[in-house]
């Protein structure tokens, strides 16, 4: 009855393996508003990746300036 997947709509059977696959999206974010910890090593986190910044030099190499 229900592995019979010859009945089933080619919507459903792609939205179920995403719906699995969102969760590895979710789950940390959902964590991370519930978690003071988490959250504040995350925004920690994002303040030094935005901080790095890359620019081209006047010979074509690129510097990091932090």
């Amino acid at each position: 009855m229900f592995n019979d997947v010859s009945n089933m709509s080619p919507t459903v059977a792609i939205l179920a393996p995403l719906f699995a696959k969102s969760t590895s999206v979710w789950n940390p974010l959902i964590y991370a508003v519930r978690n003071r910890e988490v959250r504040q090593a995350m925004l920690l986190f994002l303040k030094r990746c935005c901080k790095i910044k890359s620019t081209a030099s006047a010979n074509g190499h690129h510097r990091v300036i932090q």
